[in-house]
């Protein structure tokens, strides 16, 4: 009886090891699911483009004056896209310096469904843009974590759909970060809608704001996401 217990041990054992680690009741995550049914990502390629980012400036524009000054000197670059949570006053201040046929955005969960439209920006949320050549996708907000529509926040299944209906881009931007597995609460571990349209496009870069910090992650497939806080000059 003791050699039977040993052996159905040891088979349970070898069942769920990998390497020298015991994984017995550890669960696959969002992107692992992704991983295994799209694979790797496309290789990264240099574009050649200037990209000028702005984002969660949060009604701080209009006092950052060196802010608003180093806008105002970037003069080479080849399109500015805002990535969202942008008061009315910080939109008025970066209107007046970035040309509206050179600028384009996302929203971020601090903004209302329309607030681009009363600037005349052009809100790429679910599209896909041509700039130079390159195909840029863009998707807005982040997870819905209360219950209100009037700001730019979607359930997983809603981001989820808006990813399946977007063509293939080069790059996708988005206000929030992808979703790999909980971590930090609803507001912070990302939209899987975003790590959706990553995978099943094999999207080699991904840009986005929202956490107020300047990182770089590798996500399991390869995919290059980066992290920006208030402005950044780019190039891809």
């Amino acid at each position: 009886m003791i050699k039977l217990l040993d052996k159905i041990k040891q088979f349970f054992c070898n069942l769920f090891k990998t390497g020298n680690k015991l994984i017995i009741g550890q669960q696959k995550t969002f992107e692992d699911e992704l991983f295994k049914k799209y694979g790797k990502s496309r290789e990264q390629k240099k574009y050649n483009l200037k990209v000028l980012f702005i984002t969660d400036t949060h009604n701080c524009l209009s006092y950052e004056k060196e802010t608003l000054e180093y806008i105002k000197n970037i003069k080479d670059y080849d399109y500015c896209i805002l990535l969202g949570d942008h008061s009315a006053e910080d939109l008025y201040e970066i209107t007046k310096i970035i040309p509206k046929d050179k600028l384009c955005g996302v929203l971020g969960n601090h903004d209302s469904w329309d607030k681009y439209k009363e600037y005349g920006i052009n809100n790429i949320d679910g599209n896909v843009i041509d700039i130079n050549g390159v195909k840029i996708a863009g998707m807005s907000g982040s997870y819905k974590y209360k219950n209100s529509d009037q700001y730019a926040l979607y359930t997983h299944e809603e981001s989820i759909d808006i990813a399946n209906r977007m063509d293939e881009a080069d790059i996708l931007v988005s206000h929030d970060k992808p979703y790999t597995e909980k971590q930090f609460g609803d507001a912070h571990d990302g939209l899987k809608g975003i790590t959706e349209y990553i995978y099943k496009n094999k999207t080699p870069i991904h840009i986005h704001g929202h956490l107020h910090e300047e990182s770089e992650d590798i996500l399991k497939n390869g995919t290059k996401t980066i992290c920006l806080y208030k402005v950044k000059l780019m190039e891809l």
